[in-house]
């Protein structure tokens, strides 16, 4: 069976005034990686908006020739084209797979599907299969696409791949008129080798997110954690008023790019092949293609009835978008699951840990906790009853987190202006004894002149030079004076405790007189205070003399 969608009908309509993020009439195409298949490298800024040409492995030019020399390929791959992996050794006798290599040699890249795709790029491998981005050759609209291949292995494995596709075809035709929340389909036969073309997505993943982010602290700033769920809540709203459970909503299955006119983000759900109808809203799962819910999934991300095998709703898809922001607001997912032994037991060890919540770690502020709490709720009652009330939840938050954080902003601006203020007021306080020592620089050189010139100078002469210098001497001398008692006063004020001294409409001291021809109550603190005011005017005698010594010397 092939299903290759009419291109008329691709055009996404505009939700509630959402920004519709389906490229234009180019036709992009390919989802990266089905659920099992494991993410690419990150290769690109933190939530790239569009396709960088700077990067090499980004092929964004004319489809390329099958029948070109490769020698202007760097480097050439070949593809095994039964478990789907690529290799730069064209010699080797087997794949990892066993196989051995054929009689005409391994197929070299761009590979042919179907005399239709031409695969230029590996975006991801798994267990069950890959995918590749793709230059659609019937296309010329949207030519480039993703497209899933299922790896070649037992019948029962490869049937229950196929009907994965299947469901995502179903997927994609009922959420048609919301295609700028969910991966497109474009195309899908299940004859052999099956395949799975999607529109391609030149965003990234948030696990691709997660994964660039430094190790020392990999998580996201909180506003930015409840902005992404935000988005995401919108499209599983899309979801859930068809009547769809997800029932695989992780990191790896979300594309995500920021658009910095409404500093919020755009999303794209992904690998609809586990999907549900809603049975606790009581819809029939009788169509061969849905299938009972089950423990099919991510182990990390299930919710408590999807690890036991129950009816699955609404509220098992805000479970696992808990765990996902969880996830990307502290780093980790708040119940690991095991990565070694059989499914079932990592599945029921997991569950056990599922009655207990996580503690509130200390960056993470409370609102934003409470509302992941009300999402990871063991019983699904508790839980949030839809998409839209958690996403109100997380919208409440951050324009309360937001105020709070413009409270903080405004508290920590104040004080650095006080401070500002109160090192000013300071320096202007020391400007007279830089002054001091400009004017004893001067008169060292207005003397040292004078001690040059000491057989040729009148002696009229030199007695006003000592005059005017003697002079200048006793009002430097008052003003050091000054200056001390002033460190003396600081040092005391210093000393007093907390709010003594804030007085209302009190002025700043200004020193005119000794402090002791004042009658005040002697303080604990007074010799202290005249340890200070003692060591203030030694300094200055020191300099003062040091001057002297080095004029007259």
């Amino acid at each position: 069976m092939t299903t290759d969608k009419a291109e008329d009908d691709r055009k996404p309509a505009e939700e509630g005034g959402a920004a519709v993020v389906t490229p234009p009439p180019s036709r992009p195409a390919p989802t990266m990686r089905a659920r099992p298949l494991s993410p690419r490298t990150p290769s690109s800024p933190f939530f790239r908006n569009e396709a960088l040409p700077g990067v090499a492995h980004i092929y964004d030019g004319p489809p390329p020739s099958v029948t070109a020399t490769p020698a202007g390929a760097a480097p050439l791959l070949f593809v095994c084209d039964e478990c789907w992996r690529t290799f730069t050794d064209g010699s080797q006798l087997s794949c990892a797979c066993e196989r051995p290599r054929p009689a005409e040699g391994w197929a070299a890249m761009p590979y042919v599907l179907r005399g239709r795709f031409l695969f230029v790029e590996l975006l991801g491998r798994g267990g069950m299969g890959a995918v590749f981005r793709a230059y659609d050759q019937a296309s010329k609209d949207r030519p480039w696409v993703a497209v899933k291949v299922i790896q070649k292995g037992a019948p029962e494995l490869e049937a229950s791949l196929k009907e994965m596709f299947r469901r995502e075809v179903a997927a994609a035709q009922m959420l048609a008129q919301h295609k700028q929340f969910f991966v497109d389909v474009l195309g899908f036969d299940d004859v052999a080798p099956a395949y799975l073309a999607l529109e391609y997505v030149p965003w990234q993943t948030l696990a691709e997110v997660v994964a660039a982010l430094p190790a020392i602290e990999r998580r996201l700033p909180p506003a930015q954690v409840a902005r992404i769920g935000i988005a995401m809540l919108r499209g599983a709203a899309k979801m859930h008023f068809h009547r769809i459970v997800h029932r695989d909503l992780t990191p790896a299955n979300i594309f995500v790019r920021y658009v910095p006119e409404r500093e919020g983000y755009d999303v794209k759900i992904t690998d609809l092949g586990l999907w549900a109808f809603d049975q606790v809203q009581g819809e029939s799962d009788s169509l061969s293609l849905v299938g009972m819910p089950g423990t099919a999934g991510t182990a990390a991300y299930m919710s408590p009835e999807q690890s036991t095998g129950e009816k699955v709703g609404a509220a098992s898809d805000m479970h696992a978008i808990g765990s996902v922001l969880w996830e990307l607001a502290t780093g980790s997912v708040p119940y690991p699951a095991a990565t070694d032994g059989r499914v079932h037991e990592i599945i029921e060890r997991r569950a056990k840990l599922l009655h207990e919540p996580p503690a509130r770690p200390a960056f993470m502020p409370e609102g934003l906790y409470h509302v992941l709490m009300k999402a990871l709720a063991f019983e699904a009652e508790e839980r949030f009853s839809a998409a839209n009330d958690m996403r109100k939840a997380l919208e409440a938050f951050v324009a309360s987190y937001q105020q709070e954080r413009l409270r903080d902003l405004e508290d920590a601006l104040g004080r650095i202006d006080g401070l500002a203020r109160k090192v000013t007021s300071l320096r202007d306080k020391m400007t007279p004894m830089r002054e001091v020592l400009e004017r004893l620089s001067l008169l060292g050189a207005i003397l040292r002149e004078a001690q040059e010139q000491r057989g040729e100078a009148e002696p009229a002469v030199l007695r006003t030079i000592a005059d005017n210098t003697e002079t200048q001497l006793d009002q430097i001398t008052r003003e050091i004076g000054a200056l001390a008692e002033w460190l003396r006063v600081l040092g005391e004020k210093k000393d007093l405790p907390p709010g003594a001294g804030d007085k209302p409409g009190r002025r700043e001291i200004e020193v005119v007189a000794p402090r002791s021809t004042r009658a005040a109550p002697k303080r604990p603190e007074e010799g202290q205070a005249r340890l200070v005011w003692g060591i203030a005017v030694a300094l200055v005698v020191i300099v003062v003399g040091l001057f002297l010594w080095r004029t007259w010397g």
